[in-house]
This record gives C-alpha cells, structure tokens and sequence, in this order.
C-alpha cells in the first residue's frame, strides 16, 4: 500500500507556510511548556526514597488467591467506593461510543504529531481507524466493526472535528523528543503487586540537567473536566516516571481539548509522597476486599462512578435516578 499524499498548507494547524505561530500555540508553549523558564532542583535520593517506602508498604501484601494485585489509574479510581471495585472485577468491560471516539482521537493525534503533519486529516483519520478496527481481539474493533454506516459516520465526524482542533491548539515541537501512550510500570513484593500507567504524552526537555526535573507528562481528554480524579490519575503517573527514570517531571497536566485549556501540578515531592501512600493503601484495601467482606461491612461512597456502576440499582447509597 502506498503512503497517503502530503496534506497541503491550508490545512489547519499549518503555520510552517508564514513562519507565524498560532496564539494558541504560543499559549501552550508559554503556558504549559514554559519553554525558558527554569526548572526545579530534586534531591538526589528522592527516586531511592519513594521507592523504599513503597516497598515497606507493599511487602507481605497478598490476596488469597494469590494473585497479583494490578494497580492502575482506572483501578485506584474504582476503590474510591467497595462497590464499584468489586462491579469492576466482577464485570466484563465493554467500551462506549463516547469512549472509542477517544481511543481513535488519540491514535490520530499520535499519528499527526509522528508525521509531522504532513497528511490529510481524512488520510490520518483512515490509518487510525483500520488500525483499531483490524485488532483480532480488542472489544474497540468489536464496537467499531459493529456500527451501521450513520453510526460510523457520526463517528468518523466527531474525530475529524477533534483532531482539527487538536490542530489548531497544540503546536508541532522541533528539536523535541514527543512520546505517545508512554508505558510505565513498577512491580514489587516480589511481583504481586504491579504498578501500571500509560500517560497520553510525554513532552521530554531538549536540555535535560542533572538534579533537575525537566520532563511534561500530559493526559490528553475529549471529555469532560474531572479535576480531582484528573489529578490523581496524573500524580500516579508522576511517581511511576520517577521510579522508572530516577528523575520526576517538572510538571504533569491535564489538556482539555474541549476547552483548548489545562489544569496542571508542578513538581513537589509532598505530592509524590501522597500519591505512594494511595498506593500503600489500596493494595491493602485490595487484599481485604479479596478475602470477601459481608455486604453491610462494605465501605461504599456515592459519586459520579454510580452512573456506570452494575450495583447501583441495589445500591444503599446510591442517588435516585428517577
């Protein structure tokens, strides 16, 4: 198959033409980047630090089926309420049309900013849809696969409108290093517990520095603001880059496409420090709920998770939904 025809300069996001930048990409660079600015210093035993406590924390950590404990942005979110951790283990994940427009967003962001956008936007969009549509196994290529020609063109179209705008807020980075769902992971107590997180994007310094944090680490949301969760998800990732790397970013964040804006934390080890004690204590909490809890023991909490939870129509604690 041959390669789709370069795009021409009229497409949007294409400032290569004038030598002008985009406000909005100036905003990011400016604003998120902080491109010039100077970075901060990091005690040189942090990595080693944060990685002893986690392994106090985690050693002798078991299930009674022994297997292991897999923690992961979705799952630490999950045991912000028994009841949604255990319909999440119990049930069989299967992903929304909201959910896969994300997932073909993401791949044509990926493969936008790898080509240095220099295809079509429909070419872009065509590659990433054969991609998740041909996966043998994956429930994505079941839902895609599935759609009636509207649904599929509804779809294309909310795609095609995200990653114009995607285009048109995040600038092409020269001299950068730029990664796309970038794997981290972290096991210990001898592997029964794994850590795991695959961040959207990682914008790495073109001049990293010995005892400085210099990496952005992003998520990257086509839906709506969740500050809290947001953060959480983005601290963990946080922590698993600096065991990975023995250097924490300088800053993780949040983009909202939507609003073309951010929500982000800059480096400071107290925020690191709380995002290893969340994952002491869900790992324990883990471990308890596998050893099977009577149901008026559960410790449930009502929250935006009722609306996809299997368990709130019995649920005591779950809002009305009449």
């Amino acid at each position: 198959m041959s390669d789709p025809a370069p795009r021409s300069v009229s497409d949007p996001g294409a400032e290569a033409s004038t030598g002008a930048r985009p406000a909005a990409h100036q905003d990011v660079m400016d604003g998120l980047l902080a491109w010039g600015r100077p970075r901060p210093s990091v005690a040189p035993d942090l990595a080693d630090d944060l990685q002893r406590r986690l392994a106090d924390g985690l050693d002798g950590v078991v299930a009674p089926d022994d297997d292991r404990i897999w923690l992961s942005k979705s799952g630490l979110r999950a045991l912000a309420c028994d009841g949604r951790w255990l319909d999440q283990q119990a049930g069989v994940f299967t992903p929304s049309v909201p959910m896969l427009a994300g997932t073909l967003t993401h791949r044509a962001a990926e493969l936008d900013t790898a080509s240095g956008r220099t295809f079509d936007l429909e070419e872009v969009l065509d590659r990433a849809e054969r991609e998740v549509g041909s996966h043998p196994t994956s429930k994505d290529a079941e839902l895609l696969n599935g759609l009636d020609g509207l649904e599929r063109a509804d779809l294309r179209a909310t795609c095609r409108d995200r990653l114009v705008e995607w285009r048109l807020l995040w600038p092409l980075l020269d001299r950068v290093e730029v990664s796309f769902e970038h794997r981290l992971r972290a096991q210990f107590a001898d592997g029964r517990v794994v850590l795991s997180g695959r961040p959207d994007l990682v914008v790495r310094s073109p001049q990293p520095r010995a005892g400085r944090a210099t990496d952005l680490v992003l998520d990257l949301k086509t839906g709506r603001r969740n500050e809290v969760g947001d953060r959480a998800d983005l601290r963990l990732y946080a922590l698993l880059w600096t065991l990975k790397y023995r250097r924490p970013p300088f800053r993780w964040a949040t983009f909202y496409l939507a609003e073309g804006r951010w929500d982000h934390e800059d480096f400071d080890p107290a925020l690191l420090w709380g995002a290893v004690e969340r994952v002491v204590d869900a790992a324990r909490r883990v471990a308890h709920l596998r050893e099977g809890i009577p149901e008026d023991e559960l410790a449930l909490h009502p929250g935006s998770h009722c609306s996809f939870c299997g368990r709130r129509e019995t649920c005591p604690v779950a809002p009305s939904w009449d």
